[in-house]
């Protein structure tokens, strides 16, 4: 997937923030990134699920938090 060190923590974590936010299973290239970003560092948990509600689908999904 990338040069980091992809745990099965991270992708569950990521599974998890689909599941919450989407009621769904990720998709291949959007799962891709968001672990690519939890596991390089580039971002914690918590900094991705706010951007998921940053997201056109989140705002939508949840417009009293935009």
């Amino acid at each position: 997937m990338n040069v980091y060190s992809v745990t099965p923590q991270d992708q569950q974590a990521i599974s998890g923030l689909y599941v919450a936010f989407w009621n769904r299973a990720p998709d291949k290239t959007g799962f891709g990134f968001w672990v690519n970003k939890l596991s390089s560092g580039e971002a914690t948990l918590d900094q991705i699920a706010v951007e998921f509600r940053e997201l056109p689908e989140g705002i939508a999904k949840y417009p009293k938090w935009s």
